[in-house]
């Protein structure tokens, strides 16, 4: 018994210093991406002199992108969309390690990817750095949404 709980003891060290250790690498290697954040750059609008939009402009990438405060989107679009994307986004720090241990299991069972483990916050950073969709890219995303969480709150991310 005392040899067991050494060895699990033992197992757990490496397995934190490995998990660190790569945590850490990726950070230097891929630097989070403070900078888009901080530098998105919103669809231009005009408005009127009461506030009523007059015309709208794209934004980069010719896509729409339009700052919107979450006091003024309807709770059920935020509900609806937390609980079809990432229905435990509340209660991870941006990898939801349940949704991971839940796709591994059903690609391995249908011998090909059915199912993605990606969560909200992982998406954000998906879209600030567009990647392939590779397995490395994947851990890539989930240390960088790991990062965004511990600088953001919830509301911020959604």
């Amino acid at each position: 018994m005392k040899n067991t709980l050494k060895h699990l003891f033992t197992i757990s060290c490496i397995t934190t210093t490995l998990t660190l250790s790569l945590y850490i690498t990726i950070l230097r290697t891929f630097p989070f991406p403070q900078e888009a954040i901080q530098n998105i750059e919103y669809s231009k609008y005009i408005c009127d002199k009461d506030g009523h939009p007059l015309r709208a402009f794209l934004g980069q990438d010719d896509r729409w992108l339009l700052p919107v405060d979450l006091k003024e989107l309807n709770p059920n679009l935020i509900n609806a969309t937390i609980a079809i994307e990432d229905r435990r986004f509340r209660d991870h720090h941006g990898v939801d390690v349940s949704a991971i241990a839940r796709a591994i299991k059903q690609n391995l069972a249908n011998r090909r990817v059915i199912s993605g483990a990606s969560t909200l916050s992982m998406q954000v950073i998906r879209i600030l750095e567009p990647r392939k969709r590779t397995l490395p890219n994947k851990i890539i995303e989930a240390v960088h949404a790991l990062r965004l969480e511990s600088l953001y709150s919830k509301d911020d991310i959604l």
